[in-house]
């Protein structure tokens, strides 16, 4: 009996997904104690990446002159040496927000998302949970001889 390429894709991606629902549960776990940071810059931009407090925060820095080393570095520390530099609006978790810092070479953009990684682990548990549900309450398969009937 074959079996069609949409469920098995389907069945791929409901298992990365379920895979990553893992990973995301344990990193909310390990925010609640630990902070990690991932900052990556050009001359002209930085992006940190920042799990804390239960959340994920994504920062990008924009200058018009050369102002950061380029490179990436990764950083560790208690969660509370930890907030976002700027939200403006925030809404069950999420949030978000700019600031625009005037120098003398130039103004400098922070802008900043966040969102809770509990949102993050149910949106991705909902494809298991789906795919599950849809092979639980499939038909059985019926499978046929060579000449057209049902076998048992």
């Amino acid at each position: 009996m074959r079996v069609p390429m949409r469920r098995v894709m389907a069945s791929f991606l409901a298992g990365a997904s379920f895979v990553l629902c893992l990973l995301v549960a344990g990193l909310w776990m390990r925010s609640t104690t630990k902070m990690d940071q991932v900052r990556t810059a050009d001359p002209l931009h930085q992006t940190t990446l920042v799990s804390a407090n239960g959340e994920f925060c994504v920062e990008t820095i924009t200058s018009l002159m050369p102002e950061f080393e380029p490179g990436t570095n990764v950083a560790h520390a208690l969660p509370s040496q930890y907030g976002p530099r700027s939200i403006d609006w925030q809404f069950a978790g999420l949030g978000g927000g700019t600031q625009v810092v005037p120098t003398l070479e130039g103004p400098i953009r922070y802008d900043t998302l966040m969102f809770p990684l509990w949102l993050l682990v149910v949106l991705l548990a909902i494809p298991p949970v789906v795919m599950w549900d849809m092979q639980k309450s499939a038909p059985a398969p019926v499978s046929t001889d060579s000449t057209g009937k049902v076998c048992s």
